[in-house]
C-alpha cells in the first residue's frame, strides 16, 4: 500500500491518482484532499497548526496551505508571507505528516491577476523572487534553479474565458505563442483548479464552484499541456476541508469513507 510521504513522488500520486507511474494497478489508493487554502501567514484566518488539523479531522488525506508570495496580500492583521514564516509554514507541515494516514503540503500562490492570474508552486525551500507577471522568469530561471520544485497548479482560471485578457500564465510573456509558452513550462505545470471552494465565505453548506472551468481545462490540453484536473478550497476563513465535505465532495472524487 502507498503511504504518503512529504516527498515529490508522494504528492505526485496522491494528487494525480490512478496515472503515477510505478505501481501496478491493484496497488494503487485513490486519495482525496484540496491543494489550495491560506491561512494567517497571508490573507487568511487561523494557523498551518489549525488549517492542518482541521482539514485531518474532516477526512482528508492531503492539504495544501499555499499563501500569497508577496506583500500586497497582507491581511488586516498586517501579516504576509515571509522567510520566517514560511519557515514556520514548513515546520508545521513536517509536524502534521503522518506516514499512510495524512499528507500536509505547503506551497507558494505567485503574482497577481492583474499580472497574469495566480499559480501555486510546491515545496519550494524558499519565497520566489519573481516579480509580479514575470512568468519568463519563473519557468526559464527561477524554476530550473530550485530543482525541488516541480509541480506548478494554475489556478481559479477563468471560466472558459481562458486566454482572454492576454496575460494567461505569461503567455504575453511568450509573444502570444502557445507552442512556445508549451515548451517553457508544460515541464513544471501539472494541475489546473477546476474544482474551487469557499474562499472569503465563512459558511460551510457553502455551493462550490465546480464544472464552471471545464472549459479551461480543456483549452489548455489543447494548447499542449498536460495537465490533470485539481480542486481546491482557496480557503481564507477557518473552512478548511469543511465547506466542501458538506456537499458530500472533496478533492476531485467521492469520500471513500461516505462522507
Amino acid at each position: 500500500m502507498f503511504k504518503p510521504t512529504q516527498t515529490l513522488l508522494g504528492v505526485w500520486t496522491v494528487v494525480l491518482i490512478s496515472v503515477a507511474s510505478g505501481y501496478a494497478q491493484e496497488e494503487r489508493q485513490i486519495y482525496f484532499g484540496l491543494m489550495h487554502s491560506h491561512t494567517n501567514f497571508s490573507d487568511g484566518e487561523g494557523t498551518p497548526d489549525e488549517a492542518y488539523t482541521m482539514a485531518k479531522d474532516a477526512g482528508l488525506d492531503f492539504f495544501a496551505i499555499t499563501e500569497h508570495n508577496h506583500n500586497q496580500a497582507a491581511g488586516d492583521d498586517g501579516l504576509f508571507l515571509t522567510p520566517d514564516l514560511y519557515e514556520r509554514l514548513q515546520e508545521s507541515a513536517a509536524r502534521h505528516t503522518v506516514d499512510g494516514v495524512f499528507l500536509a503540503i505547503w506551497g507558494q500562490e505567485i503574482s497577481t491577476i492583474s499580472k497574469g492570474n495566480h499559480q501555486n508552486i510546491f515545496f519550494a525551500s524558499h519565497i520566489t523572487d519573481m516579480p509580479s507577471g514575470h512568468f519568463k522568469y519563473l519557468y526559464e530561471t527561477w524554476l530550473p534553479h530550485n530543482p525541488e520544485t516541480q509541480i506548478v497548479q494554475l489556478n481559479h482560471p477563468k471560466g472558459g474565458l481562458a486566454g482572454s485578457r492576454g496575460k494567461e500564465y505569461g503567455i504575453d510573456d511568450y509573444n502570444f505563442s502557445y507552442p512556445a509558452l508549451v515548451t517553457a513550462s508544460d515541464r513544471y505545470i501539472k494541475l489546473i483548479e477546476v474544482v474551487k471552494g469557499s474562499a472569503f465565505n465563512a459558511e460551510t453548506d457553502f455551493v462550490h464552484i465546480d464544472g464552471e472551468t471545464d472549459d479551461d481545462y480543456f483549452f489548455y490540453l489543447n494548447k499542449g499541456f498536460h495537465l490533470a484536473p485539481s480542486a481546491g478550497g482557496d480557503d481564507h476563513k477557518k473552512t478548511w476541508g469543511r465547506s466542501m465535505k458538506a456537499h458530500g465532495r472533496v478533492g476531485n472524487r467521492t469520500h471513500p469513507h461516505g462522507h
